[in-house]
């Protein structure tokens, strides 16, 4: 039975009259007047008719859709920007996710390597312009640095340069989260968050909050940005007792239960890096043991999170499924799902008493559930857009969930379902590669299964990926594993992979 929990508040559904009086108005021009040429005017209407549908994915945001094109009306830099983002589409429309490199001119046409070449031209007139931000006023510098985050951080993961699209999104984080947390400690703040922050533009910070945490943990020290941490005010420590809106089900999920997803992943690897101290062998143990049943008790706490966020949504969720495939509460709501399953997989394999108790049938429901919903937006998408064509989506979701089924779920057959999906659907999820994600599945896939005694991996030859330094530019990954020997695991060579 679902606990009864107060209804949370975050920011305003709606805006009030008084609220949306706030707002800054915008002076608009016909949008040919904007632009230097029609080769920028057309590669903007690129950006809008098709690559700000594609950047929102499945879900209703408006961030990329409504926000930013608006902002194009005053912002010069944010016009270049995005019509760079249209060239690289253009560019991968042409290229695709199999060619050497949307980063490398080895282009296989000429004319992407003219899309390539606009974009970047367009992208350095937009950073030159963004060096104007500290003398703006500061509700102007404010939305100004919010935007310009977003669009670096986009084009800089569409380009394979993830370290700085990491970096850029970690500004962005810090500007937002530092700004809410002056307005929550400080009366007289001025707030400007109040004019410009919605659900969506909040979301989607939140999300990239996320994702920083989790990358920083995979990737050598040197490489790892700042750990932020939203605001205690804007963090959802109550769970809806219903949702009526996927959009309310998937906030409420970012902004409170989200955390369950990244401390599940990365439990072993936090808990390896604490230093005990010297002493008695025996006290040590005894500080090791502490410290691992807190932090297994708090890990247990954020999964009762994510199971009280589950019987809120599964209403909705049922009702999503009489709409229809193609519609954005169905593909939203099976992506949801999808996000909610993948964590609870890996909180239960985390949460494991004995390892060595995963034998293929563990956890094999979840696994099924997670590859029919991914497979079946994925041929939704692909039916309903463009057969055959690369996706770059500005969010994270089914690349990581068929990755996570494919190195962590022992039964064989839904491990190559996994792989084949990550193969034959080729997309990009912010820094989420699919073809990365293939790569490493398959070759860890293959190292486990050489040692398989009647259909079943030993637990002695079970391997757990504990690093994944990659160059998306160069289609180049550096992985580490680790496996059990005597009860110990102990970090096996590094292996550098190609696709």
């Amino acid at each position: 039975m679902p606990i009864p929990l107060k209804k949370y508040i975050l920011l305003p559904r709606e805006s009030t009259s008084k609220q949306a009086a706030a707002l800054p108005l915008i002076a608009y021009q016909p949008l040919e007047l904007l632009f230097q040429d029609n080769i920028e005017y057309n590669y903007f209407l690129e950006f809008r008719t098709n690559t700000a549908n594609q950047l929102s994915g499945y879900f209703e945001n408006q961030t990329w859709t409504r926000i930013i094109p608006q902002i194009c009306h005053q912002e010069p830099y944010a016009r270049h920007a995005v019509v760079a983002i249209g060239a690289l589409t253009k560019a991968l429309e042409t290229v695709g996710f199999d060619s050497k490199s949307l980063a490398s001119t080895t282009c296989r046409s000429e004319r992407a390597l003219q899309h390539h070449t606009f974009a970047f031209a367009q992208y350095g007139n937009a950073l030159r312009l963004m060096r104007d931000f500290p003398s703006q006023a500061p509700d102007r510098r404010f939305r100004n640095t919010l935007i310009s985050s977003l669009l670096t951080t986009c084009f800089e993961n569409f380009i394979g340069n993830h370290k700085e699209a990491l970096r850029q999104a970690q500004a962005g984080v810090d500007v937002i989260f530092d700004q809410m947390e002056r307005e929550a400690s400080n009366r007289n703040a001025e707030k400007l968050s109040s004019v410009f922050v919605d659900q969506d533009i909040l979301g989607t910070f939140i999300r990239l909050d996320a994702d920083v945490s989790m990358f920083r943990e995979t990737h050598a020290a040197t490489d790892r940005p700042r750990r932020r941490r939203a605001p205690s005010n804007f963090v959802l420590n109550n769970i809806s007792a219903t949702f009526s809106t996927v959009k309310e089900a998937r906030l409420c999920w970012d902004a409170s239960v989200q955390k369950v997803a990244w401390r599940a992943i990365h439990f072993p690897e936090v808990f390896k890096t604490l230093s005990f101290g010297a002493g008695q062998i025996q006290d040590v143990l005894l500080k090791q043991d502490s410290v691992a049943e807190r932090m297994r008790g708090n890990l247990m706490y954020l999964a009762d999170m994510a199971e009280q966020w589950y019987h809120a949504f599964l209403p909705l969720f049922e009702r999503t499924r009489r709409d229809k495939p193609t519609s954005k509460s169905f593909m939203g709501g099976s992506l949801q799902m999808i996000r909610y399953l993948t964590s609870r997989f890996m909180t239960k394999y985390i949460l494991a008493a004995n390892d060595s108790t995963f034998g293929p049938s563990v956890l094999f429901q979840d696994s099924v559930h997670i590859i029919s919903l991914a497979r079946n937006v994925l041929e939704v998408a692909e039916d309903y857009k463009q057969p055959a064509q690369p996706r770059f989506v500005f969010d994270s979701g089914l690349v990581i969930a068929l990755f996570t089924v494919a190195i962590r779920c022992r039964d064989g057959m839904i491990r190559g379902q996994a792989i084949s999906l990550l193969w034959k659907y080729p997309r990009r999820e912010k820094i989420w590669d699919s073809a990365m994600a293939a790569t490493i599945a398959t070759w860890l896939v293959k190292k486990e299964e050489e040692s398989i005694i009647d259909g079943f991996i030993p637990f002695s030859e079970r391997l757990e990926l504990v690093r994944n330094d990659f160059l998306l530019s160069e289609r180049k990954v550096v992985v580490q594993c680790s496996k059990s020997v005597d009860g110990s695991r102990i970090l096996l060579p590094e292996v550098t992979l190609r696709w």
